[in-house]
């Protein structure tokens, strides 16, 4: 959550939707003074709106979290799984089938500095590329180091490069999902704080007409339904938000 009020998003959308529905409820008078400033029935209808595109964007935030975690996951038991084949299926056996002769350096049988994606990525392609250029060799025959070997690694890096591309898809739809919500909240309290500013310019202080649209009314009271376990936003039918006091 972004908002400037720093409260859970439903809240916030709730808080939405009970200001679009006390102004339904509101009276012509009352409305009339609110037009007269340029709070139109249309700029309450959008609040509504986008109290219920926020609740739907959310809903689909814990899923998308959730997708991006477990893309992630098999992304990395796939690495893992290039990392395993190196260090014990090609290493070794280059170590012993070229020992001192020059040809090891092929295999690149140096530590793995980084267990980065894109170096272990990197690597699993020349170690591939270095077995079919050199498994025709009657050592590395000897050793193991054969076409087989070099197709069992390929394959580890197909599956690995997918499994990357997926888990980078799938943090992008997280972060594009949760950059439209912050716009949303952002554009709500801009809305929300318009319609205190317009209620405080028209009506008198200390009057119910003023208190009606005042935020920490709504979201106080909103808050304590929540607390009770009440879903009361739009349909509410008392003609103000109760004043909530401290204990």
């Amino acid at each position: 959550m972004t908002n400037i009020y720093q409260v859970p998003t439903q809240i916030l959308s709730d808080q939405a939707k009970k200001s679009a529905g006390l102004y339904r409820q509101d009276s012509p008078e009352n409305k009339e003074m609110l037009f007269g400033i340029g709070l139109t029935q249309a700029k309450f209808e959008d609040v509504d709106k986008i109290a219920d595109e926020m609740v739907e964007l959310e809903g689909g935030q814990e899923g998308a979290k959730s997708d991006a975690e477990v893309e992630q996951i098999e992304a990395t038991e796939a690495i893992a799984a290039i990392i395993k084949w190196r260090s014990k299926k090609v290493i070794p056996r280059a170590r012993i089938a070229f020992a001192d002769d020059k040809r090891l350096r092929h295999y690149r049988p140096g530590k793995l500095r980084s267990k980065r994606a894109a170096t272990v990525l990197r690597e699993g392609r020349l170690l591939v590329n270095a077995i079919q250029k050199l498994c025709s060799e009657p050592l590395a025959i000897a050793r193991g180091l054969t076409a087989a070997l070099a197709d069992e690694g390929a394959a580890l890096v197909a599956k690995a490069e997918a499994e990357d591309q997926e888990a980078v898809d799938a943090l992008a739809y997280q972060i594009d999902n949760t950059e439209a919500l912050d716009e949303l909240e952002d554009r709500l309290d801009d809305k929300l704080a318009e319609i205190e500013r317009c209620a405080k310019a028209v009506f008198e202080e200390g009057s119910a007409a003023r208190k009606r649209y005042r935020l920490n009314e709504i979201r106080n009271y909103i808050a304590v339904m929540h607390d009770r376990g009440i879903d009361d936003t739009a349909g509410a039918t008392e003609p103000d938000p109760e004043p909530v006091t401290a204990a």
